[in-house]
């Protein structure tokens, strides 16, 4: 658990892990901006964070790349930051047998939501629940929220570095959770009203009308903004995603 995950060879499959055939893969989608290989491999720098402040602003520039990403490189970077994760806490997620919601959450819910948005290359121990694999998008909405919910990532020490992969996982979704907004691109959030048992959709949606836009269950950068902020991008990133939902 302490090293850090090969790199596979062009077409090869790296040591240890297996190709999965995948019924969920993502066709490809227009995204809002152009997005280089780099941007899905180069998270927020390792510079000291030590102020909450620095740590709030560093968390919001990475939520925003997170969300920039095309489908594929939205699921490599949560098969990352859940492996990365592992490998940080081995005591309290190093353990893919252990029955917690942190454990389960990096070792078979981020890896089955990758999956869904087009990951291949799991390893033998990730994402190996039948119960979370046979469940519709729907469902998987849920366990997504209620794993967030109960598995304290946040509580994990974070140290004044860069951000941790645990802050990242764990990062409260009215402000960019990367895991919900990959969730968001495959299974449909219910209408108002009926989304009493989805704490996703529902917090979403109370968070962008307190906040003075449009309620919607579909986090997006421009909900940390005030509507008639000068703050907002201009151009084609200053639009919302466009969710894209399958037969799940």
């Amino acid at each position: 658990m302490g090293r850090s995950m090969p790199r596979a060879r062009a077409g090869a499959v790296p040591e240890g892990e297996i190709m999965l055939p995948n019924p969920f893969q993502a066709k490809p989608t227009a995204r809002l901006a152009a997005v280089t290989m780099a941007d899905a491999t180069a998270p927020s720098a390792e510079v000291p964070l030590a102020d909450p402040a620095q740590r709030m602003a560093a968390a919001a520039s990475e939520m925003d790349r997170l969300y920039r990403l095309p489908d594929r490189w939205l699921a490599e970077e949560l098969l990352r930051l859940a492996r990365a994760a592992r490998n940080a806490y081995p005591a309290q997620l190093g353990s893919p047998s252990t029955m917690y919601y942190g454990p389960m959450f990096v070792w078979n819910v981020v890896p089955e939501v990758a999956r869904r948005l087009g990951a291949t290359r799991l390893n033998q121990q990730e994402a190996t629940r039948c119960n979370i694999q046979g469940q519709s998008g729907a469902e998987l909405r849920l366990t997504v929220a209620s794993h967030l919910a109960n598995a304290n990532l946040g509580s994990l020490p974070a140290g004044t570095g860069a951000l941790s992969p645990a802050e990242i996982l764990g990062h409260d979704i009215c402000n960019g959770n990367p895991v919900a907004m990959a969730v968001d691109r495959f299974a449909e959030a219910p209408e108002a009203g009926h989304d009493m048992s989805d704490w996703l959709a529902r917090s979403v949606r109370l968070a962008s009308s307190r906040r003075g836009h449009a309620a919607t269950p579909y986090w997006s950068p421009s909900l940390q903004h005030a509507p008639d902020s000068d703050m907002l991008p201009e151009g084609p990133e200053a639009e919302p995603s466009q969710p894209r939902f399958g037969g799940m």
